[in-house]
């Protein structure tokens, strides 16, 4: 605040205040005051004549709730200068750019945290998907873990009747290696073959008829049955079917023998004589046992094979 006093009409200097609300110079108020004809407890306002009290009465002859209402008539007052002003001014200045700047990052942080919550937002989104998908292949995870149990379980009983099927084939070959050696070793070699054939009658003329006295051996007759026609041949003989009779071989042989030629289709299918029966089961396929009942004839069977091929 400035101004200009009206006594001296310069600037003030420790201003004062009247009770009529005029503002003089301290100095020139209470100069006023002496210089004044009236009583010595009033003085008159220099501006507008209005008196006030110029005395002060003693607080002490006065009770306290009356001490607020005694005030002096002549009070300071308290103004600012040329330069606190301009002071003023400047930091209001700079507190209105201030405020401009925190304004401007206001907006911008504002804008940082719409994108932010925006991200957050597709975060939560993504994070929610996330664990349903997780969830999902906890499932599956769960139910791949138990079908892995059950085939591990499944493995391991397999593996127990595969180890049971082992074992029981190992007794299995070592009962059959048994009976092969104790076959071999305790019953004396089979002989197969035909002490005596007897011819027909009606062959006794050709060149070729073989007597009845004479003993043929199982390689003559394979020899006579090798001489065959192909049709014959190509004929399956498992073991229990019948072989042609050394009768009939021989009548064809002889006829073939006659008229040069070996290719002759036979009339018949040739029977097994019961004399040759040993022979067929020379000459058919061995048949692999299906059980272990069939172990102990095939053992028998096989070592019977094997003293006839030693004996051919």
């Amino acid at each position: 605040m400035s101004g200009q006093c009206n006594i001296c009409l310069g600037e003030f200097r420790d201003p004062v205040c009247i009770p009529c609300g005029h503002v003089y110079c301290s100095e020139c108020i209470w100069e006023c005051i002496s210089s004044s004809e009236d009583s010595a407890y009033t003085a008159s306002c220099p501006s507008c004549r209005t008196e006030f009290p110029t005395a002060i009465p003693d607080l002490r002859a006065l009770p306290k709730k009356y001490h607020p209402l005694v005030m002096p008539s002549v009070r300071r007052l308290f103004m600012e200068t040329v330069d606190d002003i301009d002071e003023l001014k400047r930091k209001v200045n700079s507190l209105e750019n201030q405020n401009a700047i925190l304004q401007r990052d206001n907006r911008r942080l504002m804008n940082v945290s719409e994108r932010y919550m925006a991200r957050l937002e597709a975060h939560k989104l993504g994070e929610q998907r996330a664990l349903q998908t997780r969830d999902r292949l906890k499932g599956l995870l769960e139910e791949e873990c138990a079908r892995a149990d059950e085939e591990a379980h499944r493995a391991d009983e397999l593996q127990e009747r595969f180890d049971e099927m082992a074992a029981k084939n190992e007794k299995l070959k070592l009962a059959l290696r048994e009976q092969s050696s104790r076959a071999s070793a305790g019953s004396p070699p089979a002989r197969v073959g035909v002490k005596r054939i007897r011819l027909d009658r009606s062959d006794s003329s050709s060149s070729r008829a073989v007597p009845a006295d004479e003993d043929v051996s199982p390689v003559t007759l394979h020899r006579l049955v090798r001489g065959l026609p192909h049709r014959v041949h190509s004929q399956h003989v498992p073991a229990q079917q019948s072989l042609p009779t050394a009768r009939n071989t021989l009548r064809i042989y002889r006829s073939a023998s006659t008229t040069g030629s070996r290719e002759l289709a036979p009339t018949r299918a040739p029977r097994l004589d019961p004399r040759l029966q040993s022979y067929g089961r020379l000459v058919a396929k061995p048949r692999i046992p299906d059980s272990e009942h069939d172990y102990s004839s095939y053992s028998s069977s096989s070592s019977e094979s094997e003293d006839s091929e030693e004996e051919f």
